[in-house]
């Protein structure tokens, strides 16, 4: 790998330490491509201690890290897994991530303070999808680090102690010292001693996570890691028997419990399940990973039976709040192990690590949450194709779906099936006051593997305005309606894009009740002649909150736009009409078709690419003319009346 700019590097892990004790979340998911652990003995380094001119003690290289891997694991963390110690530091705000740490013997050995060469490493991490399935990778600043008891006269404030970054693939040693991130190190690891079991500079190990109910209260917002509409019974019909779904909600979902060994999952992890019956949830209940010397014999696990009403209340069992190494709970979960489950957790179809789902691309909610940077493949409005029906939000005519494409699905050429881990988003949303209101999102990921495979390995998701998971799996719906994107259609459960709508003259016969976005006399200078300057224009727009200001850039497929032109007596003496028709027609025209209707709009009157129109209409939103006339978008000057307003960068 790339070893870190040393400046940027430390000046990075110095904003991340200096968070320590903070309990403002914030999200940091930047990673290095490190994947595997080297042995190279590479000693260069960037000294930050202000005390090397100190004698006696041991002086760690870059030899005395680099076997690390095979030393004991003490500890296993995730996100805030240490409130009032963490703060932010380690990555603890982003539940990304995980935090391992290794001892050496001696420092494994030691009572009391340590002894002079403790060596005590830190890996902070997460995992990337990459071709061969999840990857482990390091956190891009201080994704390894190490405190070694260094003795004699060295940091006599604070006990000796060296602090050292390293290069994740052991090549190197990036700084080290007595004062590293400007004595961030040194101010963090000092409360050490105020907590429980705390010693020497070095935090309680293994950690405890004692978990504020809190932390439930969003739990549907959580990656959603089993959704099972078909429940069968479980052992002693736990958990409803005769429910009608079962969802399961993980908070950490990168948490791989296969990481260390006997450890299981990292402490502070969590997880809630809720039950429902005839539409409503009537049971929640969560398990976290308590960690310490909580319930040892039994994976150190705190189960929890929660309000469905209000879930960071606990609900009461014969009048006692039912939380703790729950009897009913640890008789269940005890069977998850060997092809069941691993560490008390059974295996879930939609858990990265623990699951029967080897070989598919399994994706996460942060997996789908930049796809507004994806590539934008389709826009349209209203009742643009036959397939519809009913679906995303097309009964209602000012819906608009705008369809993104992740780079794998972007690649397809529309002869093949897609790749696996191809995904497409639509956004269903109206527009007002130029902002997106979500009617929903959906989504559909080429899981590929064993999955689906009467869908050619689709998975579906229907995500809610709140950008909440309600449901994702072999939806039903879903597969019937994309099932007939075939032959000219579509291919591989995916219709052509971008869509294509061909007006006639009967969507425009109803004009006179859309919105009148315009009514103006005389001329102007984008005008320049055109439609009449003697007479009133007017013009009216189909969908009010057709709206050209988004990621698209252009308006979507299906608007439609007539312009009505009447003299002084208040007679129609020319209309003009423009559909946004999009698929690969007139695509130098920005897929739009011009018509000049009958007045009395018997017919369609000429129509097609319109080229008089288009050279006019190409001057909207021209940067390059300073009158105020010449704004607007995609062909379409901006009207002083229309509903959706110009971004005032515009």
């Amino acid at each position: 790998m790339q070893h870190i700019p040393q400046i940027i590097a430390i000046t990075a892990l110095a904003g991340m330490l200096s968070a320590c004790g903070s309990s403002d979340k914030k999200e940091d998911t930047s990673t290095s491509s490190t994947t595997s652990t080297s042995t190279s003995t590479s000693s260069t380094s960037t000294s930050t201690s202000s005390s090397s001119a100190a004698t006696g003690g041991f002086e760690a290289s870059i030899s005395d890290f680099v076997s690390y891997a095979d030393w004991d694991v003490v500890d296993y963390s995730t996100g805030r897994s240490n409130p009032g110690g963490l703060g932010d530091a380690h990555q603890a705000g982003n539940d990304h991530f995980s935090r391992k740490t290794f001892m050496n013997d001696l420092a494994k050995d030691s009572t009391g303070d340590f002894a002079e060469g403790s060596i005590i490493i830190k890996e902070t991490f997460t995992y990337s999808m990459g071709a061969d399935g999840w990857t482990k990778t390091y956190a891009e600043a201080g994704g390894l680090l190490a405190m070694v008891k260094r003795g004699g006269d060295f940091n006599p404030d604070h006990n000796g102690w060296e602090w050292f970054m390293l290069n994740s693939d052991l090549s190197s040693v990036i700084a080290q010292g007595d004062n590293l991130m400007e004595g961030a190190c040194n101010a963090c690891h000092s409360k050490a001693a105020s907590q429980t079991g705390g010693m020497d500079y070095s935090f309680p190990k293994p950690t405890e996570f004692i978990a504020d109910t809190s932390i439930f209260a969003d739990y549907q917002t959580w990656d959603l890691i089993e959704f099972d509409t078909a429940p069968g019974n479980l052992s002693d019909s736990a958990h409803i028997d005769d429910a009608d779904l079962r969802r399961v909600y993980q908070k950490q979902v990168l948490a791989n419990p296969t990481e260390a060994g006997a450890m299981g999952y990292p402490v502070g992890t969590v997880l809630v399940k809720d039950i429902t019956k005839d539409d409503e949830i009537k049971q929640v209940v969560a398990m976290v990973k308590r960690g310490g010397d909580f319930d040892t014999g039994n994976g150190n696990w705190e189960y929890f039976m929660l309000d469905p009403s209000d879930p960071t209340v606990i609900a009461k069992m014969e009048g006692n709040e039912v939380r703790g190494a729950v009897a009913m709970c640890i008789g269940c979960h005890i069977k998850a192990k060997d092809d069941a489950g691993t560490d008390f957790v059974f295996k879930h179809s939609n858990a990265p690590f623990n699951t029967n789902t080897m070989g598919e691309y399994v994706a996460t909610k942060s997996m789908l949450s930049n796809y507004t940077n994806w590539q934008v493949t389709d826009y349209t409005i209203g009742i643009t194709s036959d397939f519809l029906g009913g679906k995303h939000g097309s009964t209602n005519a000012e819906n608009a779906r705008l369809v993104f494409e992740n780079t794998l699905a972007a690649a397809h050429t529309g002869t093949d099936e897609y790749a696996q881990g191809s995904t497409l988003i639509k956004e269903v949303f109206t527009t007002k006051d130029g902002e997106k209101e979500f009617a929903g999102t959906f989504a559909m990921v080429k899981r590929g593997g064993d999955y689906n495979p009467d869908g050619a390995g689709w998975e579906w998701f229907n995500i809610n305005s709140d950008n909440v998971v309600m449901a994702r799996g072999q939806l039903a719906g879903c597969i019937a309606c994309h099932a007939k994107a075939t032959d000219t259609n579509g291919i591989d459960y995916s219709f052509n894009k971008p869509s294509e709508f061909v007006g006639t003259i009967d969507d425009i016969k109803d004009y006179k009740t859309w919105t009148k976005v315009d009514e103006v006399t005389g001329d102007n200078l984008a005008n320049g002649g055109a439609h009449s300057t003697s007479g009133t224009r007017k013009t009216y727009k189909k969908q009010a909150s057709a709206s050209p200001y988004t990621e698209a850039g252009e308006y979507p497929v299906g608007t439609v736009i007539v312009k009505e032109i009447t003299n002084t007596s208040g007679d129609i003496t020319n209309m003009y009409a423009m559909i946004k028709r999009g698929g690969d027609f007139n695509p130098n025209g920005g897929g739009w078709e011009w018509f000049t209707p009958n007045n009395d709009l018997s017919s369609a009157g000429s129509q097609g690419t319109g080229s008089f129109c288009a050279g006019c209409h190409s001057k909207a939103g021209d940067t390059s003319e300073t009158d105020a006339s010449f704004l607007g978008a995609d062909y379409v000057f901006y009207k002083a009346e229309d509903p959706v307003p110009m971004p005032v960068n515009l």
